[in-house]
């Protein structure tokens, strides 16, 4: 895609879910009726691409969120492993408010090459603003990281 100037420009997807293959069709449906909306994909990552190659998507901010804090350690590892298969992929972790030494998952998310970290606060249960979850805001500034 070019602009007016004949520029080449680029197409990033800025937020795209991925799911392991056993739990994609299960997770998609549930986000589908947590929203009230109907999914067209499943979450898998070679459908992502497939999708966005349609439409010359060159890059992609990939993340999952952790709805129990026993996730999070998985969800950050699937991602990870997923940016390394794909290097079109720039991956997000998680973290979750219950979750029990943030600071060291968090320091380790960004040993796996993580770039941020994605909260999904009502689909996680939890409010924005409550003010249990600073600690955790506090951990993730610390480590320098961006939250979406």
């Amino acid at each position: 895609m070019k602009d007016k100037n004949g520029r080449e420009l680029k197409i990033i997807d800025a937020h795209a879910h991925i799911f392991p293959q056993k739990i994609a069709e299960k997770a998609t449906k549930n986000i589908g009726n947590f929203y009230g909306i109907s999914m067209k994909h499943t979450g898998l990552s070679h459908l992502l691409i497939e999708s966005g190659e349609k439409i010359g998507v060159s890059r992609y901010l990939v993340c999952s969120t952790a709805t129990k804090p026993e996730q999070v350690e998985m969800i950050n590892n699937f991602v990870a492993e997923k940016c390394q298969v794909h290097p079109e992929f720039f991956g997000f972790g998680t973290m979750h408010p219950g979750y029990g030494n943030m600071e060291a998952e968090i320091e380790r998310v960004k040993g796996l090459g993580l770039h941020g970290i994605k909260l999904h606060p009502d689909f996680q249960e939890f409010n924005i603003d409550d003010p249990a979850a600073l600690p955790m805001y506090e951990a993730i500034a610390a480590a320098g990281l961006p939250i979406l």
